[in-house]
């Protein structure tokens, strides 16, 4: 003080420890198959904090839960969804989309640490099924004729062959596969078809 007098102390300065680390995430590759309904779970990322829990997860492009293109939707537990516009979109549909996307995923815990890693989300062929068109065939009276394979209309976007067709009964004749009246639901290969097997004949006399 000031008249000189004095005393001593100990001081001690404690140190707090500070969570400066960031989360772990490595890059990851999901496959989901095409054709999901919105709301369909299509990868579950997957992160690691030292000093605890993660805490959240986010696009980084957005800084949000939906990334940039708005297809998909990231929870703060790492589920990746569908989102409506995903579901209508290309990447929904293998024949139509790039079937492969890379976004970057940043995980981050309680105290504001982050990373980042890409996430590849990668769509799978489902095998669609094929679709037939209608067809008005012509024929003479009392004329009898045998159907072929290019008559039933066949695409598929899968590029699958066609290997046989159901056929039903006819509303006025008589359809025979190899000699033998059909029933509904019968099924004619296309071997049998294009064998020339697959036969209608109208009623006698009908135009």
């Amino acid at each position: 003080d000031a008249a000189g007098n004095s005393s001593a102390a100990n001081i001690t300065l404690n140190e707090t420890d500070l969570d400066d680390s960031a989360p772990t995430i490595a890059a990851q590759t999901f496959s989901y198959a095409e054709n999901r309904a919105a709301g369909a779970t299509v990868a579950t990322v997957v992160a690691a904090d030292n000093s605890g829990t993660v805490s959240g997860f986010s696009f980084t492009a957005t800084g949000t839960n939906t990334s940039a293109d708005g297809f998909y939707s990231i929870s703060n537990t790492g589920v990746i969804t569908l989102t409506a516009d995903g579901a209508a979109s290309a990447v929904n549909d293998f024949e139509l989309g790039s079937n492969s996307g890379v976004y970057s995923v940043t995980a981050s815990d309680a105290a504001g640490n982050s990373s980042a890693a890409n996430i590849t989300l990668a769509e799978s062929n489902v095998n669609d099924a094929p679709s037939g068109a209608d067809k008005a065939i012509t024929i003479n009276e009392d004329t009898s004729y045998t159907l072929v394979g290019a008559d039933f209309g066949f695409t598929d976007v899968d590029g699958n062959a066609l290997t046989a067709v159901t056929v039903n009964v006819p509303s006025n004749g008589t359809l025979t596969l190899n000699g033998v009246t059909v029933t509904d639901t019968t099924l004619a290969t296309i071997a049998q078809i294009n064998g020339g097997l697959l036969r209608f004949t109208p009623a006698l006399n009908a135009n």
